[in-house]
């Protein structure tokens, strides 16, 4: 009787946890074309002295987030420097840094 009672218990347990295993939706994970170019360039190259949200300031970079400037003047700096920071022209392709300057713009506030 026990016998029957623990493969009972062991029967309804299994069938309240479903039985099935629970299947994941395809392309929860973005696939790299999905990130925009201009995010990709950001990431590689201006992160290290903007930070992730623009504003990290390091070794006298600007803030981001509060820039006023154009889509022309932050492609003017970016493709030739300005104080500390490097110029891309050498670096980044002509698309590559609109790409990045117009990225620019969805950090600020």
């Amino acid at each position: 009787m026990r016998k029957i009672f623990a493969l009972l218990s062991v029967m309804l347990m299994l069938s309240a946890c479903g039985g099935e295993t629970p299947k994941m939706e395809k392309n929860t994970v973005p696939k790299l074309s999905d990130v925009p170019l201009g995010k990709l360039v950001y990431k590689k190259n201006c992160v290290l002295c903007h930070g992730a949200k623009g504003n990290m300031g390091l070794n006298g970079s600007f803030d981001l987030t509060t820039s006023k400037l154009t889509l022309e003047e932050r492609i003017n700096v970016i493709t030739n420097g300005r104080n500390t920071m490097t110029p891309y022209k050498s670096i980044l392709k002509e698309n590559e840094i609109k790409e990045v300057a117009e990225y620019i713009e969805t950090l600020r506030k």
